[in-house]
């Protein structure tokens, strides 16, 4: 269990620094198109919960993957099934967010 919480966290700290750089980035493409400020913040409000999104959507895939290993007595194959399922699941939200048509 303990090398699933680290490989889980580690997972949360590059979705973490992965979503911070996106923004900075989308975030200065804006203001070089000499948006205001107000217009910038209301650009970048649908991408400032994804990485709350993603720690969730993660945390019920391990939730959901433990409780399948102690039903079907099948540690880790479960809990591995359902973390890559649910990150799978993450990453596909992340992008539909992030290259929403206009």
């Amino acid at each position: 269990m303990e090398i699933v919480q680290n490989t889980l966290l580690s997972v949360q700290k590059v979705v973490f620094l992965y979503i911070c750089t996106t923004i900075l980035k989308l975030r200065t493409v804006l203001m070089k198109q000499n948006s205001t400020k107000s217009t910038v913040i209301k650009q970048l409000v649908p991408y400032v919960g994804l990485g709350f999104q993603m720690a969730i959507t993660l945390l019920i895939g391990l939730i959901i993957g433990y409780y399948i290993d102690e039903w079907l007595h099948t540690k880790p194959f479960g809990l591995i099934i359902s973390l890559l399922l649910f990150s799978t699941i993450a990453m596909i939200s992340f992008i539909r967010t992030v290259i929403k048509p206009k």
